[in-house]
């Protein structure tokens, strides 16, 4: 699988801006150089986040040694669902970081294997749970138990650490020798113009050892650390939960898949908006520009705008042609204040506002599945190819 040739990432190596660098000495946190680079193994569950997850590779390639990605078949919520990254993992996308990649399928036979732990009523998380410690197993299976070198980091997908965060952990000797360590994100929303306004830093994902791994209770296996760090590692910057950096139906997909959902919270508003983003797909844009949550309750203040400078993985930095969708113009920004405004208000005068805007210009070119042609054309980095503004 090839991407169109308009598609084509025109930078593929870290410019010299962006050049890896760590100082141990220098840190806060570290005492100096470690006698040995610890060995980071990153533990990943993939559904469908083919953009972040190339993102991630790039980002954290050069601090990286083993990517242990698990694709299941079936939702968190244990519905069916099919296997994406497995036909495309050699090829050219992907084929520079394959020889670090441990991939691996949570099948029909490991469900089944799951449906024989079950010995009590099943909670909200077991599911979920025994597919990461499932990430640890499959690891262990191949690298064996045995190697006090070996430092891991866990979290979801998009909880994008920075290289700069990880090298401190894997070149420098901590001060505080305790696991596990927080790497904190900045909690964004649907792209790199918005924040979440309840919650500020997600602290998460955790770097952390085989010692700070507890056994789950019912399967006996050994967990991924989801509890609190020790200690938070934020320097020499933060990284990224890139929430929702999807389409308006893999936002409500999404949505539906994990644990804790099951069902839209605003039930009769949420049919009505699954109806018209089926029948008209391409309203979803105005929806992600402007950090509508099309599967959240509706709150005109659960999203907003972000009034500094925050870190972008360098891989998306400089090639903002390949994601235009993560980077809305200024001008087509100042067309949101008008959709949000009618967020709260009756259904047939947010979608009045929704189509005012779509018809001013707030629209794709094209819409495909992961990755738009409507990039083609627009010069590189003006990041508005695919939200054209035609006023």
């Amino acid at each position: 699988m090839q991407d169109p040739p308009e598609l084509k990432p025109m930078v593929f190596e870290r410019p010299p801006e962006r050049q890896l660098r760590w100082d141990c000495e220098g840190n806060p946190y570290m005492s100096g150089n470690r006698t040995t680079p610890k060995r980071i193994v990153d533990l990943l569950l993939f559904a469908y986040e083919f953009d972040i997850l190339e993102l991630r590779l790039y980002e954290l390639d050069p601090v990286v040694d083993v990517f242990v990605i698990l694709e299941t078949t079936r939702a968190l919520k244990k519905w069916e669902k099919p296997l994406m990254l497995g036909s495309v993992i050699n090829s050219p996308r992907f084929r520079r970081f394959r020889h670090k990649i441990m991939y691996s399928v949570f099948d029909d036979s490991t469900h089944g294997r799951y449906q024989g732990f079950k010995s009590r009523k099943e909670g909200k998380y077991d599911y979920e749970d025994f597919a990461r410690a499932s990430l640890v197993e499959k690891y262990f299976q191949v690298y064996g138990h045995h190697d006090d070198d070996v430092l891991f980091i866990h979290g979801d997908v998009d909880e994008m650490p920075s290289a700069e965060q990880l090298a401190g952990v894997k070149y420098c000797e901590p001060l505080d020798d305790r696991f596990p360590v927080t790497l904190p994100s900045l909690f964004l929303a649907q792209n790199f113009a918005w924040k979440r306004s309840d919650m500020n830093v997600l602290n998460s994902p955790h770097v952390f050892d085989a010692a700070a791994m507890r056994r789950n209770d019912v399967t006996g296996l050994l967990q991924p650390v989801r509890y609190p760090g020790a200690w938070i590692l934020d320097f020499p910057t933060v990284g990224a939960h890139m929430s929702s950096f999807m389409s308006s139906e893999a936002d409500i997909l999404k949505f539906l898949a994990y644990s804790d959902a099951g069902k839209l919270p605003r039930s009769d508003f949420d049919k009505a908006t699954a109806a018209a983003l089926a029948r008209y797909p391409h309203m979803g844009t105005v929806w992600k520009v402007c950090a509508v949550r099309v599967s959240d309750p509706s709150d005109e203040l659960l999203t907003k705008r972000i009034d500094y400078d925050t870190w972008i993985p360098w891989f998306a930095d400089v090639n903002r042609h390949r994601y235009p969708y993560f980077f809305p113009s200024s001008q087509t920004l100042e067309m949101c204040g008008y959709v949000r405004h009618h967020e709260h208000r009756e259904r047939k005068a947010f979608d009045r506002a929704l189509a005012w805007v779509y018809s001013k210009g707030l629209q794709p070119k094209c819409i495909g599945s992961g990755m738009s042609v409507a990039s083609r054309g627009a010069p590189p980095g003006d990041g508005d190819g695919m939200l054209r503004k035609l006023l």
